[in-house]
């Protein structure tokens, strides 16, 4: 029969109450089969003082032949250091400065970034496409070695600077989710002796797509944050947030509902209004923003040649190639298309 835990009673409630949401099982950190680097190689970073203070080009050329997998316009800052049994690092990721990185298996995807004087100690790291990093962010915390240990991190996703992410259980963050300054994730919170009296609890911390966790947010073992949900800043958060809540307060609760169906004119009227702000910032920066232009429906071939950048709700079907030297944002499918520049 086995032992019933608290997560198994959280699980079980969720399926009994009428006013709750089912969420599915919490996806795995992805075992990581590429890029198994040479463990001589491994054990001499680890006692040698020089090789962190290398340039990029030279470290990443070593990575590579001791079996590292390694992209195109990489960066590994001075005084980084990454020692993993398994590392893959995509095209044009970065590294900051002075970070030391020590897992069994580290994957970070294209165009994400980790700051400066990142510290990051566990079993396992997953990093999905684009994300940012600020500086000083923690990784690991006690435990952080154990068997389900870990951090993943879905695409297009921001951890702000000091962030705290404790890794003694697994740690999941999907898909355009932020964390603001200070943030801290603990999947532990264990001490004083349980045989006094005291209680120890262990589990793991889930956030959904499209979250936001605001500034000096705590968030304690087996908490569920759900998709769209907010954390105003300063909460501590102890139970599931269900999807598309607003929540505040220590401990958190509810404030309100977002409705995330947004009706076409709404939409509009929103964008018209970012592009106003949108072409200040343009001319501050040096831009013309008449290069830049919201159209309603975007045709090719009635465009061609008027702007540089379009942002559009509609773009025709199937449109995959645009021509000339135009970028275009389709703000319904959440794609772009067309030349990308820096």
């Amino acid at each position: 029969i086995g032992i019933v835990k608290e997560r198994d009673i959280r699980k079980y409630h969720k399926k009994v109450s009428s006013t709750e949401i089912i969420y599915e099982e919490d996806p795995a950190i992805p075992n990581i089969t590429e890029g198994k680097v040479n463990e001589t190689f491994l054990n001499y970073l680890q006692s040698d003082s020089v090789f962190k203070d290398l340039d990029s080009e030279f470290k990443i050329y070593l990575y590579r032949q001791n079996g590292a997998k390694i992209g195109n316009k990489v960066v590994i800052g001075r005084g980084s250091i990454i020692i993993s049994s398994y590392l893959v690092i995509e095209d044009e990721a970065e590294i900051g400065e002075g970070c030391y990185i020590k897992t069994k298996q580290f994957r970070i995807g294209r165009m994400s970034i980790i700051g400066n004087n990142a510290n990051i100690i566990t079993r396992s790291v997953y990093i999905g496409d684009v994300l940012f990093s600020g500086n000083n962010i923690l990784v690991g915390g006690g435990g952080a070695y154990g068997k389900d240990s870990g951090l993943k991190i879905g695409d297009n996703c921001l951890i702000s600077s000091r962030c705290v992410i404790n890794t003694a259980s697994p740690v999941i963050i999907g898909n355009e989710v932020g964390l603001s300054s200070n943030v801290q994730l603990f999947t532990h919170n264990h001490w004083q002796n349980v045989l006094e009296g005291y209680k120890a609890n262990f589990g793991p911390i889930t956030i959904g797509d499209k979250a936001y966790v605001t500034g000096s947010c705590l968030i304690v073992p087996n908490v569920r944050v759900g998709k769209g949900a907010t954390i105003l800043a300063n909460s501590l958060v102890v139970e599931d947030i269900d999807e598309y809540t607003v929540a505040c307060g220590v401990p958190a609760k509810p404030v309100y509902k977002v409705d995330p169906n947004i009706d076409t004119e709404k939409k509009e009227k929103i964008i018209k209004r970012i592009m106003l702000e949108l072409n200040e910032e343009l001319s501050f920066r040096g831009f013309d923003p008449k290069e830049v232009a919201y159209i309603g429906e975007y045709k090719p071939e009635r465009e061609k040649g008027k702007y540089k950048v379009v942002l559009t709700f509609d773009v025709i079907a199937k449109l995959e190639k645009v021509p000339g030297d135009i970028a275009i944002f389709d703000l319904t499918n959440y794609r772009f298309i067309g030349r990308e520049t820096t």
